[in-house]
């Protein structure tokens, strides 16, 4: 028998980093060195660009160094030089010769070939001109064309809610295809993300991913805890283990969700809900469970989609920790019609917001009334919280 418990002080384990680049948090080892180097344009072009111009200027400095030194050999065949002149002065004149050479300029100052050495080191260093300048200009082209920053124009709550007012669709037998939406029968997990490029993702695609360390028969941590009375066997082992979770994006009926999950195409917010059902691998998930160090998981937003400015793909990613959920909340409204102008406005500065349930408002009909700040809230207990007192989440 062993025991399992967190290390204090240590680190969450996320795999997708919340930085701006949204990287993989992984560290790469035992990766052979050759395959490494045949990949090195690749590699490089995951650099940042601070790295790339230091790596360039550095190339450029030490190629006019070398070639410097090649023409200081023979000095005395460069016009616009002295044999009075000193050492120093001498290699600063042919290392100024080098630049002139490589960057084509001419030779309409004093300084020019004049011996057959210096003028076959001229022909050698124009070549190794043209290939520089097409490794530098083929870097910088394709780093500007890469799309990553027009993917981290996708932009997620920096939160995902749970909670048992959203309607979920529950699948009908009898009608596989159609179903229904219903209101409070299981919890739901909610994440919200958006576009704020005008330009629109088309051909697009979500998956909702989780990312969970389990035993071989899907238990996790917590539960393998409490079957055997907070020490884990030494017969169990422990597996990382991607489930794909299904979702609802839009309410749409008549559709095969057996096929297909609906695409974000509208240039609106999307709000990805997935339902905590018996077959959902969250099943079991409650308020404490959240706050347990030992119960580790991490849910996972990929974005995919082709811009229609530029017609490249795009991805954008971001992951959520068990920290990161907030229990029996729900998310302010970001949306609303503005009938003076005929259009919709989109407030993308609470794309995070929450509201506890016990803190929203209900109208004569027992409908859920989420304001769209914060600071409308009032401190009031609801109907909403009652009907959840009387049949808890599960």
């Amino acid at each position: 028998m062993r025991t399992s418990h967190p290390v204090k002080g240590t680190k969450p384990i996320r795999l997708i980093s919340r930085k701006s680049n949204r990287h993989f948090n992984i560290v790469q080892n035992g990766i052979p060195v050759d395959s490494q180097i045949a990949d090195i344009y690749h590699v490089m072009l995951e650099w940042t660009w601070w790295q790339l111009t230091l790596l360039f200027t550095a190339v450029y400095f030490i190629i006019h160094v070398f070639f410097g030194l090649l023409f200081f050999a023979d000095s005395n065949g460069i016009f616009g030089t002295d044999e009075s002149d000193s050492g120093i002065k001498r290699f600063y004149l042919a290392f100024c010769f080098s630049v002139q050479t490589l960057s084509t300029v001419g030779y309409g100052t004093p300084l020019a070939p004049k011996s057959l050495y210096v003028q076959t080191m001229v022909i050698i260093e124009s070549y190794f001109s043209i290939l520089f300048i097409a490794v530098l200009t083929a870097f910088i082209v394709s780093k500007l064309q890469r799309p990553t920053r027009i993917g981290r124009n996708v932009i997620f709550s920096n939160v995902a809610v749970v909670n048992q007012v959203t309607s979920d669709f529950i699948d009908d037998p009898a009608y596989p295809a159609k179903g229904y939406f219903d209101v409070g029968q299981f919890p739901s997990l909610i994440v919200r993300c958006a576009n704020v490029r005008r330009p629109l993702l088309i051909s697009s695609s979500v998956k909702l991913l989780l990312l969970r360390r389990e035993t071989m028969d899907g238990r996790t941590l917590p539960k393998v805890l409490e079957d055997y009375g907070g020490e884990v066997p030494d017969d169990i082992r422990f597996v990382l283990r991607m489930h794909e979770l299904d979702f609802e994006l839009f309410q749409q009926y008549g559709r095969p969700r057996q096929l297909n999950y609906s695409t974000p195409q509208l240039p609106l917010p999307w709000t990805l809900t997935h339902t905590i059902n018996p077959v959902s691998p969250l099943w079991g998930l409650s308020q404490a469970s959240l706050q347990d160090p030992n119960n580790l998981f991490e849910i996972i937003v990929v974005v995919d989609g082709v811009d229609e400015a530029v017609s490249m793909n795009v991805q954008a990613r971001y992951s959520y920790l068990q920290s990161d959920i907030k229990w029996n909340t729900y998310f302010v409204p970001m949306v609303r019609p503005n009938y003076e102008t005929g259009k919709y406005e989109v407030n993308y500065e609470v794309l995070s917001s929450y509201v506890e349930l016990d803190q929203v408002k209900v109208d004569s009909n027992l409908n859920t009334i989420i304001p769209e700040s914060t600071d409308l809230v009032e401190s009031r207990r609801s109907v909403s919280l009652d009907y959840a007192m009387r049949k808890p989440m599960h």
